[in-house]
């Protein structure tokens, strides 16, 4: 609902003719006209999985729940298309941690080809609650992909030296993707646009990134970029950022060094230059939730870069590199890399568009009238 508050779409309360032609107040819904061509991609690593956790324990009564089904499947795609009257292409997506990425490039593609006009993408993961935590925590530690620290200044080291595993969060977020003659018409301005995406697998391992590979796509997502927008590389290095995805775990096959080579092969001495940002020192690792790509698309809009956490530990191997102190600038270009078990990876590119006076049209006050039933 922020979301689509954040993008100026209302909901509006619909009416019900009953049999004998009274008029009641129905549910609150997207406007009729938007139905149709609304999309919705539900993310998350581990979707229903708390509900099943807590189903099978032994504290819950051993009676069969009749509504097992719907508290395990996953359904968050459907059920808010229901709640919102979403009538377009509807599916949840799981790319593991590069999950948020991928379903921004699938709208994108959704958008692109004609399947809607716009997609509410919305993402949630939470395997610290009461019910998960015990398995998931214990599973990435049998993987070895945990920290083993007690205190937090020993186990919160995004690029650092010692870096020893994830520390496990919990998130949501979600994005309003629109094509640009719908925003237009609706006289509304978008924060950023979507110049490109891409995802994929590297076919390598369930929990080690493939450094070579990630180098190369990297690379050549940049170059397609350039091809495509007409843009520099120096102009992403001096007025962008790069959204890390480092998730301050083993040194060997783990993100800092997989995402910090594919800079300098895709930048050169440039990659020295470009910002870079990264949030897991604060939230921890909230697997397929897309809190990176909120707080990038946020910053640019706001204008605060958040900094890195415990940046007087950067491991030396780095030191060239530019990690944010946090600031109070505005950048225009925000380059997102994600990667997730199993070998995903998926890039995202945005460039801003506005930053204030986003809904002063005209046009939009005479929308959301007709769209209210008062125009």
């Amino acid at each position: 609902y922020d979301a689509l508050k954040d993008a100026g779409i209302p909901l509006v309360r619909s009416n019900i003719k009953t049999s004998t032609g009274k008029i009641l107040s129905g549910d609150w819904a997207l406007p009729e006209n938007l139905q149709d061509d609304t999309g919705i991609i539900f993310v998350s690593a581990f979707p229903g999985y708390n509900n099943f956790a807590e189903e099978i324990s032994e504290e819950r009564n051993k009676e069969f729940n009749r509504a097992f089904l719907f508290r395990v499947l996953s359904m968050g795609h459907s059920q808010f298309a229901q709640l919102i009257k979403a009538k377009g292409p509807n599916t949840s997506t799981n790319a593991a941690c590069a999950s948020t990425p991928q379903a921004i490039g699938i709208a994108e593609d959704w958008i692109r080809t004609g399947r809607c006009k716009r997609v509410i993408v919305i993402t949630g993961d939470n395997v610290t609650s009461e019910n998960l935590f015990q398995w998931i925590g214990a599973g990435f530690l049998a993987s070895g992909a945990a920290t083993t620290k007690s205190q937090w200044e020993e186990a919160v080291l995004p690029f650092g030296e010692g870096r020893n595993g994830i520390i496990l969060g919990a998130g949501a977020s979600a994005f309003v993707i629109e094509q640009e003659s719908g925003a237009k018409a609706r006289g509304v301005k978008p924060i950023v646009e979507i110049l490109g995406s891409y995802f994929a697998n590297s076919a390598y391992h369930g929990t080690r990134l493939d450094k070579a590979h990630i180098s190369q796509k990297l690379a050549e997502f940049v170059i397609e970029m350039e091809k495509r927008h007409g843009i520099t590389k120096n102009e992403l290095t001096n007025e962008g950022m790069f959204v890390s995805h480092e998730t301050y775990s083993p040194a060997r096959g783990g993100s800092a060094e997989s995402e910090l080579d594919a800079l300098e092969k895709t930048f050169g001495e440039k990659a020295y230059d470009m910002l870079i940002i990264n949030t897991k020192g604060y939230t921890g690792h909230a697997m397929g939730a897309g809190i990176e790509e909120a707080v990038a698309i946020k910053s640019m809009e706001k204008g605060y870069i958040p900094p890195i956490a415990n940046l007087d530990r950067i491991d030396p191997n780095y030191a060239k590199f530019n990690f944010s102190k946090g600031s109070k600038e505005r950048k225009k270009y925000a380059l997102r890399f994600a990667a997730g078990f199993g070998s995903q990876l998926a890039i995202a590119l945005f460039r801003l568009v506005s930053f204030n006076d986003r809904f002063n049209d005209p046009n939009y006050e005479q929308w959301l009238q007709n769209v209210g039933g008062s125009g």
